[in-house]
């Protein structure tokens, strides 16, 4: 969700941005009513706007890594700056919802999107990122907060999948990329048929479909999709502008047909034909030569948005139509809420980006160098 990429990665603020207006169409559009049944299936694919990010954030994470590969204790520095670049928003943001959350009279505010918001295991799940492994907890503490426990358990397996990502390019080649691919969807998708009987059966939004076990080959995609560019692995086909075209359009229609089907098994699979749709997309827009500056602009701020764009999505929203629109609803009405939203959480994201993102950023880096500064003086020493 969140790596900052390189300045000749402009691309992927691109797709972040176009991942977070996704997320934030879809979360305004559910307190628009009277929209036509289209325009419902049109929005909420703005779901799938998570696994893009997740794309980015898996591909962005390689390059990264692989830059930083031969620094001094590179584990322990990826550790610091992942810690650095997601706690200190993370945490305010939870205390803005808390605060909002302890002094609102209003009867959406108090309740609690899964489950009882603030219990124990939530509060302390949440405190550690552990989120992601505590069923009623993802979405307790920060609206929307299962995607970043689930990010972060991501971050945790990391260093040791890029390894083994790797490793097995490195003996067989795209083949052996493609296996780590293959395994990890087919894990989930066993894991998920064998528990379809018990308390943890998938369905929408539900704890099985926000676990890292079922967004896991998404990552996987988008770390699959950087070893093959970076090793130039990619068969010269594949990187056509027309084939990322027609793999876009074909995973897409794939995804809103296996969302159609009324299948709960089917958001076993979703995120991955929804990760193959995005990976397709990231190659068109890396091959091209876009600049949309306010695009680029929405992505470089998109984790403060992401984070920020629930207070006017959930609750301003509403509150428009309720006392200025006389419960009007329908595509004018969502067409302005959307554009409100996206205003106001830009304007609040911009002061974020600036106050907490880039100061937790610059701690992050300085103790990366303290780190490795220690490190090389004990080297000296011996």
């Amino acid at each position: 969700l969140m790596e900052k990429p390189a300045n000749h990665l402009a691309y992927i603020d691109h797709l972040r941005g176009i991942a977070v207006l996704m997320v934030v169409l879809v979360h305004t559009s559910q307190r628009v009513p009277h929209l036509s049944t289209i325009m419902q299936s049109f929005t909420q694919y703005g779901q799938l706007g998570v696994q893009l990010f997740f794309i980015a954030s898996a591909y962005t994470l390689c390059l990264s890594y692989d830059r930083r590969r031969a620094e001094p204790a590179n584990v322990r520095s990826f550790y610091l700056r992942r810690i650095f670049r997601i706690v200190p928003l993370y945490y305010f943001g939870a205390l803005v919802y808390f605060c909002l959350y302890l002094f609102s009279n209003d009867p959406a505010v108090k309740a609690a999107e899964v489950g009882t918001p603030y219990t124990f295991s939530h509060i302390l799940s949440n405190i550690l990122f552990i989120h992601g492994l505590v069923p009623g907890a993802g979405n307790s503490i920060v609206p929307g907060g299962w995607s970043i426990g689930t990010e972060m358990l991501f971050y945790a397996l990391f260093p040791a999948l890029f390894w083994v990502c790797n490793r097995m390019t490195d003996l067989f080649g795209i083949k052996g990329i493609l296996s780590v691919w293959a395994i990890a969807f087919a894990v989930n998708m066993i894991i998920q048929v064998l528990l379809r009987h018990t308390w943890l059966v998938m369905q929408n939004n539900s704890f099985m479909y926000f676990s890292i076990l079922n967004q896991l080959p998404v990552f996987v995609t988008g770390m699959t999709a950087y070893i093959l560019h970076q090793r130039s692995l990619m068969p010269k086909i594949l990187q056509a502008r027309s084939c990322n075209i027609i793999g876009f359009a074909g995973f897409t229609l794939i995804t809103l047909l296996l969302w159609n089907a009324g299948k709960s098994l089917a958001f076993a699979i979703i995120p991955t034909t929804a990760g193959l749709s995005f990976a397709c997309l990231l190659g068109l827009l890396r091959t091209g030569h876009y600049e949309w500056n306010f695009l680029r602009r929405i992505g470089e701020i998109s984790y403060s948005i992401y984070i920020f764009h629930f207070l006017f999505a959930l609750h301003a929203v509403p509150a428009l139509i309720r006392l200025w629109l006389n419960d009007r609803g329908g595509e004018p009405v969502l067409l302005l809420s959307f554009s409100l939203v996206t205003l106001w959480t830009v304007t609040i994201a911009t002061i974020s980006e600036k106050a907490i993102e880039a100061k937790g950023i610059t701690a992050g880096a300085k103790a990366v160098r303290s780190l490795q500064t220690t490190i090389k003086s004990s080297q000296q020493s011996t």
